[in-house]
């Protein structure tokens, strides 16, 4: 057996060298020991050899266990240095909020006005005003290089003079977005540029005191929410008290309500990544306007929410994975299309898809940045729904997307994504977003946003439902399409 190097080999040589020691007395002391004492001593060296042999053994062991256990991490501390992000913890895989299949939402310029929104929240927040001190006046959908953007015209609400709102938003703007620009304008005007394109007008006004008002028709309403009441059904005098007591007025009535419903700009709200939660669908069920629920075809309890949304009313969609950008390093998840594949593959895995979400009647796609910018691929795609009766939606995660062009020209209902809704995980910053995505269906009639099933996405929508504005209706995706017919 070969000695062992370093400090174990001399620790050996040293117990061979005492034992020597001791066996050389031992003989001497006996005058020449009988054969028996011999066989005594030769047993004793081999016992403490064996034990010596034990602990250096048992020290070897330790010291490869510490030694493997402080470089285990290593190769994820490298490949986090080399990425520049921070991978999720075990902590955030078991968090049911956690979102393990996504990728940047929207374009960057866009990306980078939601920042500047929320850095005008922040200020709000740092100088104790409330959120209806922010008045999104005009909402319009620029672009600029390619990138479609929110151009916002608000109106900054204040008690006193904006000195201090200004030297806020300064702060937070170098804070949360470096790349902005804050500058006045003529008229006492303000506005906000990011790399030379106008994002944001600012005006100013004196905050009104405001008394609250009552909740209209069994709903709640903010105190800075001006709501205009239906119509009454009024007798020939004019008189709002008058009871309807014929049937065909009665109905006449109720006629005239709708249609004045009906000419209400539209606004649907879509939130994906649904299947992983169902406490999240039991809180979106709830809520007192209608939600569509897009759901992962492969997700746990696709099947279970997909029929208790249905059950509940809700629009059922297939939130359909495809291929990203940044993939392999960006993950789409199972059932993902990839532009790799071939038209009767795409068929197979988008077939399967399809039957494991049942009351389905549209689809959407997750991720697939670089996937909705291929021409073959997405044609397969059309071909696969044109005989199926589903309309798309084209979630618009890149500009270069030919996925409503191809399913509009295949006759096939088509929809575009106008406001992403939580690309600034804050709840305050989500319920400015749907406030945006109220201000894009105002001026041109219709409007979609999606969002996704994250604790402050849903905290948002339950808050807004009581503060939102009633010029606007909230329907399925589905219901925006009477919209457009009407008004072709």
């Amino acid at each position: 057996m070969t000695t062992p190097s370093g400090s174990g080999g001399n620790f050996i040589s040293r117990i061979r060298r005492v034992l020597d020691r001791f066996r050389s007395s031992t003989a001497q002391r006996s005058g020449g020991a009988d054969s028996a004492g011999g066989l005594l001593a030769n047993r004793f060296v081999l016992a403490a050899v064996a034990f010596a042999c034990g602990v250096l053994l048992t020290g070897v062991l330790l010291l490869a266990y510490f030694s493997l256990s402080g470089t285990a991490s290593a190769p994820a501390d490298a490949e986090q240095a080399q990425s520049g992000e921070a991978l999720p913890s075990v902590r955030d895989l078991l968090d049911p909020s956690s979102l393990p299949y996504e990728e940047s939402l929207g374009s960057s310029l866009d990306q980078t006005v939601k920042q500047v929104d929320y850095a005008l929240l922040r200020t709000l927040e740092r100088l104790d005003l409330p959120r209806r001190a922010l008045g999104l006046q005009r909402v319009e959908v620029r672009s600029h290089n390619g990138e479609e953007y929110h151009f916002q015209q608000l109106e900054i609400r204040l008690g006193n003079g904006h000195d201090d709102f200004i030297a806020g938003l300064r702060t937070a703007l170098a804070t949360w977005v470096p790349a902005a620009t804050l500058q006045q304008a003529a008229g006492g005007a303000w506005r906000i540029s990011l790399d030379g394109v106008v994002t944001h007008a600012l005006a100013f006004a004196v905050l009104q005191e405001q008394e609250p008002q009552l909740p209209v028709d069994g709903q709640h309403r903010g105190a800075s929410e001006a709501v205009t009441p239906l119509p009454e059904a009024q007798d020939d005098a004019g008189s709002p008290d008058a009871v309807v007591t014929d049937r065909s007025e009665s109905g006449a009535a109720a006629t005239q309500i709708q249609e004045r419903e009906n000419d209400l700009p539209r606004l649907a709200i879509v939130i994906d990544d649904i299947g992983e939660s169902m406490r999240a669908v039991e809180r979106l069920v709830a809520l007192e306007y209608p939600v569509t629920l897009s759901i992962w075809p492969r997700a746990t309890y696709a099947r279970r929410a997909a029929d208790y949304g249905w059950q509940h009313g809700c629009e059922i969609m297939i939130h359909q994975p495809m291929e990203p950008v940044g993939y392999p390093r960006v993950n789409p998840g199972p059932g993902a299309l990839f532009v790799s594949m071939t038209p009767d593959q795409i068929h197979t895995v988008l077939g399967e898809n399809l039957g494991m979400v049942p009351h389905a009647v549209g689809i959407n796609n997750h991720m697939g940045s670089r996937f909705t910018q291929d021409d073959a691929g997405v044609q397969a795609v059309v071909d696969e729904l044109r005989g199926r009766k589903l309309f798309v939606l084209d979630s618009v995660t890149h500009g270069g997307s030919v996925l409503y062009r191809k399913a509009a020209a295949a006759g096939l209902h088509a929809f575009r994504r106008s406001v992403f809704l939580d690309v600034v995980r804050d709840k305050k910053s989500i319920m400015h977003q749907l406030d945006k995505a109220a201000g894009v269906a105002l001026r041109q009639g219709t409007a979609i946003a999606i969002g996704h099933p994250t604790p402050e996405t849903l905290a948002a929508l339950e808050e807004w439902q009581r503060v939102r504005s009633r010029k606007i209706q909230i329907v399925s995706v589905a219901g925006l399409d009477k919209v457009r017919h009407r008004r072709q």
